[in-house]
């Protein structure tokens, strides 16, 4: 594992920090709803309303802003058994290529994503329960993949990667 956060930039390590909080905030958030939920609905007391809209806001939270930290932590899905017993410059070189292949693409996912949201809304659609606009599931997963995006390509620049020496982890 490479913790890459202490090379970041200082503003951009310090939102990924708080991404982090924010996505795990969500995750206890998901199981505590839940919990609730499920002892209302066995009890026959009460149910949470909007239990949907506000599970999937949690999910994609967490998803996409925990992405980030995972990523500058070496903890991302990472294939090298075919790489192990190259030279560090090539590996150098190939991570800077799947870091600029990878932030170009989520950075796509997130635009295609804006759209998709900007889109939906002008439909007039709103969640079932509390008729919460799709900004409300869309931006996040902008944001987030646009982070990540920004992260892979500023690693890509060398900004990461400033030691030969962490090459192969």
């Amino acid at each position: 594992m490479t913790d890459w956060i202490g090379n970041l930039p200082w503003f951009l390590a310090a939102l990924v920090r708080i991404m982090r909080w924010v996505a795990a905030l969500a995750l206890v958030g998901l199981a505590a709803v839940t919990l609730i939920d499920v002892v209302g609905r066995n009890t026959g007391l009460y149910g949470v309303v909007g239990i949907l809209e506000i599970t999937f806001l949690a999910m994609i939270v967490a998803g996409s802003w925990g992405l980030p930290y995972c990523f500058v932590r070496g903890e991302h899905i990472v294939v090298d058994v075919a790489t192990q017993q190259l030279p560090n410059a090539v590996n150098r070189a190939l991570d800077r290529l799947w870091l600029v292949v990878g932030g170009l693409f989520l950075g796509w996912l997130a635009w295609l994503t804006w759209h998709e949201g900007i889109a939906i809304h002008g439909t007039g659609q709103r969640s079932q329960s509390l008729e919460w606009s799709p900004y409300v599931f869309h931006l996040p997963v902008v944001f987030g993949y646009g982070i990540v995006a920004l992260t892979a390509l500023v690693a890509a620049s060398g900004v990461l990667r400033r030691h030969g020496s962490d090459a192969q982890d």
